[in-house]
């Protein structure tokens, strides 16, 4: 990658179904070999027919990672991943549970208990300052029998018991 390309920052792509990332692994496969996309078959082999060393998937894994704000990581070493069917099925074994269904971030951010858990830090942050409230979360607290906040936000009741406190610790209850 130059360095231009690689100061640009990415959209992340919001639709990952099997076929978009097939078509995002063939876009960026014929970006970076000059190979039309219609030439590019799924069951080509991307070492003997393609010509991709492991430089060049590297390079071609980096930029899909980064159009689905995946970690590159997770990706290398590529074990098994021999055509382009292969490459574009690790990418698709790799999304988070929510955006596999092509529903993009926008489902994950509208999910009620997720909005609720960022209510909940965003009043930690409040009462304590920003540094304050997330080192607030992970310290054990009396008023909350001596759990971590944050050990409470996996459920409803235990955000309530939360909001309660920091509700008690700003009125100067505690």
């Amino acid at each position: 990658m130059t360095e231009k390309e690689t100061d640009k920052v990415p959209e992340i792509v919001r639709s990952n179904t099997r076929d978009d990332i097939r078509e995002k692994v063939i876009e960026v496969i014929a970006q970076r070999t000059g190979y039309p996309p219609e030439m590019l078959d799924a069951d080509l082999d991307l070492e003997a027919d393609l010509g991709i060393d492991s430089d060049k998937l590297t390079e071609i894994v980096a930029v899909v990672c980064q159009a689905y704000g995946l970690p590159v990581q997770e990706f290398i070493p590529l074990r098994g991943v021999r055509s382009l069917a292969d490459l574009a099925e690790a990418f698709f074994a790799r999304m988070p549970p929510a955006l596999e269904n092509g529903s993009g971030m926008a489902s994950i951010l509208d999910r009620p208990a997720l909005r609720d858990v960022s209510d909940v830090v965003a009043a930690a942050k409040e009462v304590f300052g920003a540094d304050g409230g997330l080192r607030w979360l992970g310290t054990p607290v009396p008023a909350l029998k001596y759990a971590t906040p944050i050990s409470l936000a996996d459920t409803p009741v235990g955000r309530q018991e939360i909001r309660n406190t920091l509700l008690s610790l700003a009125h100067g209850n505690w």
